[in-house]
């Protein structure tokens, strides 16, 4: 032992029984454990306490400086390749080289975008397309222009900051790209590329809460007939039903144009959604949308076809801007008709959970904000009874007020 809890005096050769023995003793001992091949010398592998595993090479410089770099992880990298990598290192040493001391130099000097290229290329498939496009767009509309020439080792908190502060007219795309920046600095910094993430003490705008807009019965009513007009006149037919669809369900937009027939459970009333913001979900549908959408043709595989019926619609927002010009629907986004579908249960007292279901929401706290609805309802009823005591205190018998106070009088000296 060498450090407290630190095992350095296994040595045996390394095989894939006994890298897993080595990570099942660390984890259950609670303590790293170092194991050294004994066919490469040199190689190590080193099992931690919470199950992971990795390859490092120990070597001494000629100037005698000790270099313990990681070459790869376990199980991704197997034991023929770790050894591959680390003779082939070893033998750099031998000619005078310090492998590790360069590789370091070289990072020193990668610049941000050298270093995004190596990030995505990392990252991709782990997220969405649409999450990697609007990642790509970040870093390519605010972040190059500033940083992209400025190696990642040198970027700072001020300079991160110039460019937060300059976009304080947009607070949430500043945010937002400020997050997109910090996942990337969080990346370099585990890959020591850099020693701290230069984000981390950067402070956010103060983004105006978010204006939630739900349609009252009224413009339902006339978002209802001005779709009828546009569908019976055959006006952009295919958009008029996912416009009808997304009032109906409450489904995210892009949910419901990557709908299928297939995705449709009939008999059980689902939408078998394969991706979702949250990923594959089955979500309910209302009996009466199902009965709606048989009476469509299928056209294809996709419920919502394209110009051509081998791919789905694009281009809903246009039409949605007309029809919702023509029913005279102010600042209503076409996001909002979800918000009115969740707005619609919330009044009816339907509990959050069951709502957040209805949704796909993962967390509850998204749902919340729906909350509201439901409060003004009780409101309402605080205000009346509250209208009636009053009247009675101030001797207004069988008044009762809705919810408004009385003015108050003037006191007189």
């Amino acid at each position: 032992m060498t450090d407290i809890g630190r095992e350095v005096d296994l040595k045996k050769r390394i095989s894939r029984e006994v890298a897993r023995e080595a990570v099942e003793k660390a984890v259950a001992d609670g303590m790293t454990v170092e194991v050294y091949d004994t066919e490469v010398t040199g190689l190590m592998f080193v099992a931690s306490a919470k199950g992971n595993g990795s390859w490092k090479v120990r070597y001494r410089t000629r100037t005698g400086r000790r270099r313990v770099p990681k070459i790869g992880s376990w199980p991704a990298m197997k034991v023929e390749r770790a050894r591959r990598d680390a003779r082939d290192m070893l033998t750099a040493v031998m000619r005078g080289e310090d492998p590790s001391g360069d590789r370091q130099a070289k990072r020193q000097a990668e610049t941000v975008s050298e270093a995004v290229e190596l990030w995505f290329s990392e990252v991709e498939g782990g997220l969405k397309p649409r999450t990697l496009s609007q990642y790509r767009r970040m870093m390519t509309k605010i972040w190059m222009p500033a940083l992209g020439t400025t190696p990642v080792a040198t970027v700072e908190r001020r300079d991160v900051e110039r460019v937060h502060r300059g976009m304080k007219q947009t607070p949430r795309e500043a945010n937002h790209a400020l997050a997109v920046l910090s996942s990337f600095m969080t990346w370099a910094r585990r890959d020591k590329r850099i020693e701290r993430n230069p984000v981390e003490d950067v402070s956010r705008h103060r983004a105006a809460p978010r204006k939630e807009r739900f349609l009252d019965d009224d413009e339902v009513r006339r978002l209802w007939q001005v779709l009828d007009s546009w569908e019976n006149g055959g006006r952009r037919v295919t958009a008029v039903r996912a416009i009808r669809f997304l009032l109906l369900t409450g489904l995210r937009h892009s949910e419901a144009l990557a709908l299928q027939w297939d995705n449709i459970d009939f008999h059980l009333s689902l939408l078998r959604l394969t991706d979702t913001k949250t990923g594959p979900q089955d979500r309910p549908v209302a009996s009466e949308v199902l009965v709606m959408v048989t009476d469509w043709p299928r056209e294809g595989a996709w419920v919502f076809p394209g110009k051509t019926s081998d791919k789905p619609l694009v281009g809903l927002q246009k039409a949605w801007e007309a029809i919702r010009s023509e029913a005279d629907l102010d600042n209503v986004r076409i996001h909002d008709l979800r918000h009115s579908f969740a707005s619609t249960l919330a009044k009816k007292g339907e509990p959050l959970l069951i709502i957040g279901k209805s949704l796909g929401h993962r967390n509850a706290a998204t749902t919340q904000r729906y909350a509201h609805i439901h409060r003004d309802e009780v409101m309402a009823t605080v205000g009346r009874g509250a209208g009636h005591i009053l009247a009675v205190a101030t001797g207004r018998s069988g008044e009762v007020l809705q919810g408004e106070f009385p003015k108050k009088r003037k006191v007189s000296n």
